[in-house]
This record gives C-alpha cells, sequence and structure tokens, in this order.
C-alpha cells in the first residue's frame, strides 16, 4: 500500500508552505497506525469516491463539503459531514497540535483555515471585478508577503 501525494499548491511566503507541509505530514503520521482495523478502513476507501471529492475541493477549496463516511471513519472523524477547511481544523488540533514543532505553524494554518486558502484572500482583496490598479495592489502585498514572510491577510 503506498500514498502519493501530487497536490500542494505554493502559498505566498514559505511561512505557509511550510505550515500546510507540517499539517500534511503530522496527518500522514497518523494514518500509518499499524492497526489492522485502521489499514482495512484506509484499503476500503474507493478511489473514485476520492477522485470526486478532490475535484470537489478543486473547485470549491475550503468550503468544499467532505460527506464521505468510509473517508471520515478512516480519518478517526464523527461521520456528519464537515467543509474541508473543518476536516482539517480538526486534524491539526489532533495531530499536529500535539507536536514539539507545532507552535510556529499553528498562526498560519489559523490564517488560512479562518480565512481561505490564498486564491479565495486574494479574491478578497480584489473583489468579484478587480480593476488593473487593484491586481497592481494585490502584486504588491504579494511581494511585500514574500518578502516579510507573512501571509497574505494575515498575522503569521
Amino acid at each position: 500500500m503506498a500514498l502519493e501525494i501530487r497536490l500542494l499548491d505554493v502559498q505566498e511566503c514559505p511561512r505557509a508552505d511550510l505550515a500546510i507541509a507540517a499539517a500534511a505530514s503530522a496527518s500522514l503520521r497518523a494514518l500509518c497506525d499499524p492497526d489492522p482495523r485502521h489499514q482495512a478502513r484506509l484499503r476500503s476507501l474507493a478511489t473514485p469516491d476520492l477522485a470526486q471529492l478532490l475535484a470537489r475541493t478543486v473547485d470549491e477549496g475550503e468550503r468544499a463539503r467532505v460527506d464521505s463516511k468510509p473517508l471520515l471513519a478512516a480519518l478517526g472523524l464523527p461521520d456528519a459531514p464537515l467543509e474541508a477547511a473543518a476536516v482539517w481544523s480538526r486534524l491539526i488540533d489532533r495531530d499536529l497540535r500535539p507536536a514539539a514543532n507545532a507552535t510556529c505553524h499553528l498562526p498560519a494554518l489559523e490564517t488560512i483555515l479562518g480565512q481561505g486558502c490564498l486564491a479565495r484572500r486574494m479574491r478578497a482583496q480584489v473583489g468579484p471585478e478587480p480593476h488593473r490598479e487593484a491586481l497592481r495592489e494585490l502584486c504588491r502585498a504579494l511581494c511585500d508577503c514574500l518578502a516579510a514572510g507573512q501571509l497574505l491577510g494575515g498575522k503569521a
């Protein structure tokens, strides 16, 4: 059984990238639980269902509805539907927050989970029908984020 991660996005600064990598890594370590029942739940996940969820999260980001009871069970979460942000919030609380290195990543993750993915935060800055000057300001803000190691719209 193998897991291949093909879809990780580059964010506005390395701090955000590292926070996302830390959250993903902590959750993946939790998925490696050798308990046979846990492994059976993982192996029973249907690829088409996972592909559908991936497509939904590509379209809807953190607002995508995660309603697959087998997936939620495999993640050790209650089977009530959740938005993707809520799934990640629970995984971060359970898998990353207790780790010794978690403190430096939590502010960035809180910004992402609270304000949305980078695309959503960018859209919030320029509005639904951005004009040229708003796009210029956004580009300046993104350059400032990279230089300062801060997230767009965040404190981290």
